[in-house]
């Protein structure tokens, strides 16, 4: 057993923990560890984490603990069970004070002239104030946690994206374990990958507004950030990632992490992550496990030289597939192949277990591929995949492209559209896609074929009146829905 206040006192044990820490994986525990009597001679398990020189944590698996004792720095940390560090001087210095900690007692009063009876009665322990935690709640925006509808994030997802159920069922999981969490220490890390133009960006842009619907009102909102990797392919360019260092060109200007300082609530799509250069996606990986980002020795106002990423959802995006039989370099099985296994009975699992079997096979053959190396994807919470977009969905998003466009940028409601009108419009779009159907697409035709109309009619009518959408594409057909107000009564 460890008697923690006689290990807190022997200095030579701090260099072989230092050493542990250093030459090891960073972690270190220590289990049957007992606290010195200002917390009643407690057993619990300490734990020291060692992430980088300036960043160590010391944590109390046990927390909250009942502490009597007279130093403020160890009551906060037996309270909260994590406590950091911006070096290792700091730690032994923390842990050099549980040597000298006593227990509290009341101080008596000079002047008063109690008898001795009297003394004997002054409690000998520091009171202990009595409340009802029960009955007291804290408001929403201070919890430091998000309690969502999980079935109403999926509904919300499910329809704007088509086609991609499986997968958003899982970031949904995902995304409602992290914002549950009460302690953060590292941001939510999510690879898609897949074909282009099946939804995986636009599932980032959507998430933002689908989690601030459900937010308190006043409760601080997500916002969303892109970083175009395509951007970053030359060594050089992590300057750009992270803020030139003190002295060269650019300094001042901040990099894509900066908003944190802001915000510490965003959703990152990190865009074609294979094609960044090996030292900015090293960079990003490291801010994945840490929960940083370094500012390459800028100091912030904040007095940091870090940003935190630790409230932040990160999801990277890559148009790599590994599901063609024809790459050797990425290929996966071929379409038989899948429906083979498709056909093969699998037991029925658990959400948690499927992500996790789906991430580990995705990460073994996105290395097998030499498409991502190791380290990288084992630094993603999970790697999911988007498919290739079925009929079903193409529908669904060639008709929402129409309803959209109208909806949103000429303030008109379509009730209906003809089958004939609709069908020539999914026609033209697939067969001017080249490679696979993509959902970018039937946004741009859309604008190109139904804009002009649209415009002109938004023009002489007000906001959001109800239409009925005919013709063919050459002449189309705009007319009021006179049935619509009949029909919604």
């Amino acid at each position: 057993m460890f008697i923690w206040k006689q290990m807190c006192q022997n200095a030579r044990r701090f260099d072989e923990l230092h050493e542990e820490l250093i030459s090891g994986s960073g972690r270190y525990i220590l289990e049957d560890v007992q606290l010195p009597d200002t917390c009643r001679n407690l057993i619990c398990t300490i734990e020291f984490r060692y992430y980088a020189p300036d960043q160590i944590i010391l944590y109390c698996l046990e927390a909250p603990v009942d502490y009597v004792g007279t130093n403020p720095q160890i009551a906060r940390w037996l309270w909260e069970g994590k406590k950091e560090f911006g070096s290792f001087h700091e730690l032994t210095s923390f842990l050099l004070q549980f040597g000298t900690d006593s227990v509290y007692r009341e101080p008596r009063d000079a002047t008063s002239e109690q008898s001795q009876d009297e003394q004997s009665l002054l409690p000998q322990e520091r009171p202990r104030m009595r409340y009802d935690g029960d009955a007291l709640t804290v408001p929403d925006p201070y919890k430091g946690y998000i309690r969502l509808d999980k079935e109403r994030l999926y509904e919300d997802l499910t329809s704007e994206i088509f086609g991609q159920e499986s997968v958003l069922e899982m970031i949904v999981h995902e995304v409602y374990c992290f914002l549950g969490m009460k302690g953060k220490d590292r941001p939510l890390s999510l690879l898609l990958y897949g074909t282009s133009g099946t939804g995986k960006t636009e599932t980032a842009v959507q998430l933002v507004e689908m989690i601030n619907r459900q937010l308190p009102k006043d409760a601080q909102r997500y916002i969303y950030r892109d970083i175009d990797c395509t951007h970053f392919t030359h060594q050089g360019d992590i300057s750009r990632l992270t803020g030139a260092a003190p002295g060269f060109v650019g300094h001042d200007e901040d990099g894509p992490f900066a908003i944190t300082e802001d915000n510490p609530y965003v959703v990152f799509a990190i865009n074609e992550v294979e094609k960044a250069h090996s030292e900015v996606a090293t960079a990003l990986m490291e801010a994945m496990d840490t929960g940083r980002m370094a500012t390459n020795g800028k100091t912030l106002p904040s007095g940091r030289n870090y940003y935190s990423l630790s409230n932040c959802i990160v999801i990277f995006t890559s148009n790599i597939t590994i599901d063609d039989a024809k790459s050797k370099r990425l290929g996966f099985s071929d379409a038989n192949e899948e429906a083979a296994c498709a056909q093969e009975p699998i037991e029925e699992e658990s959400l948690a277990l499927r992500i996790i079997r789906e991430s580990n096979a995705a990460k073994e053959k996105l290395v097998e591929a030499g498409a991502f190396r190791k380290e990288v994807l084992g630094r993603m919470t999970a790697v999911l995949k988007f498919s290739k977009l079925s009929g079903e969905a193409i529908i669904r998003i060639c008709a929402k492209s129409i309803e959209n466009l109208a909806f949103k940028n000429c303030k008109l409601c379509i009730t209906e559209i003809d089958t004939p009108i609709l069908q020539e419009f999914i026609d033209v779009v697939a067969a001017n896609s080249t490679g696979s159907f993509g959902a970018r697409n039937p946004k741009l035709f859309a604008g190109s074929y139904f804009g002009e109309k649209l415009i002109e009619f938004s023009h002489k009518h007000p906001d959001y009146t109800p239409i009925r959408v005919s013709g063919s594409l050459d002449d189309i057909c705009i007319d009021l829905d006179e049935t619509y107000d009949d029909l919604s009564e």
